[in-house]
């Protein structure tokens, strides 16, 4: 689902992304936003996230890649 470049909240983020059964904690988005692992934005002191940047992020951060 596109999210037409909307800035959402951590905890929107993460119903965005992953589905209830395997949704991460916002502690873990918290830890990912510390590593520079996925993209944020800060407004003020607002943090936001673009859905579709993240999600590009974790496919290329976390892909598990075959070893030859």
């Amino acid at each position: 689902m596109p999210s037409n470049n909307l800035l959402v909240s951590g905890e929107r983020l993460l119903e965005l992304i992953f589905d209830e059964d395997s949704r991460p904690s916002a502690r873990w988005l918290h830890n990912q936003k510390k590593r520079r692992a996925i993209p944020f934005l800060k407004v003020g002191r607002l943090v936001r996230y673009d859905p579709d940047r993240v999600r590009e992020a974790l496919n290329q951060n976390f892909t598990v890649g075959r070893v030859s």
